[in-house]
């Protein structure tokens, strides 16, 4: 009798598992730009889970195609919707890396610096993905100075700064307040 339950539940479980195991929604034959409009329409219904997917996808089997540079772009979007700065960071600098002459690579810049900028923290914590959001900015404004993303730039370069500076004056008065001007 316990055998028999035993068997009856491990059959349930193992038919669970199976069942629930997704499939991507591809269909076999599709080329790879009917991919990317499918995944990007993913992405445009703000389904960034199985757009991501997709994305990821499309990278890893058509590296040399002529849509790899925007798959790896909206792959980094994907991320980057998803609140995963970290992750997003990385897929656009392999962007950059790998396709240095794609049209996404000013966009992808910009996109690391503001990663760095979601990742930092309120002034009173460590600052450490504020400066690297600064270099971040910087970077792009020597490498693409005539890019219509400067204004912007500047605009969250001038937000890290303050942030910075307001770290600074916290850290005197507190200094101030505790008579330790020394330090």
């Amino acid at each position: 009798m316990w055998r028999w339950r035993s068997s009856v539940v491990a059959t349930i479980l193992v038919g669970l598992v199976v069942f629930s195991c997704g499939t991507t929604k591809v269909k076999p034959k599709m080329t790879p730009e009917e991919q990317f409009e499918y995944a990007k329409k993913l992405f445009e219904k703000k389904d960034y889970l199985k757009a991501k997917e997709q994305f990821t996808i499309l990278v890893l089997n058509y590296p040399g195609h002529s849509i790899a540079d925007k798959a790896q772009f909206y792959l980094a979007e994907t991320h980057f919707k998803l609140k995963e700065y970290v992750l997003a960071a990385a897929e656009y600098e392999k962007l950059i890396r790998s396709y240095s002459q794609s049209e996404y690579v000013d966009d992808a810049q910009y996109k690391i610096g503001m990663c760095y900028f979601k990742l930092s923290p309120n002034y009173a914590l460590d600052q450490e993905y504020t400066h690297k959001a600064i270099a971040e900015f910087q970077r792009f404004l020597e490498d693409y100075p005539n890019s219509d993303l400067v204004p912007e730039v500047e605009k969250q370069l001038a937000k890290c700064r303050e942030k910075l500076a307001k770290k600074e004056y916290k850290n005197g008065e507190l200094y101030y307040k505790m008579a330790a001007y020394k330090a």
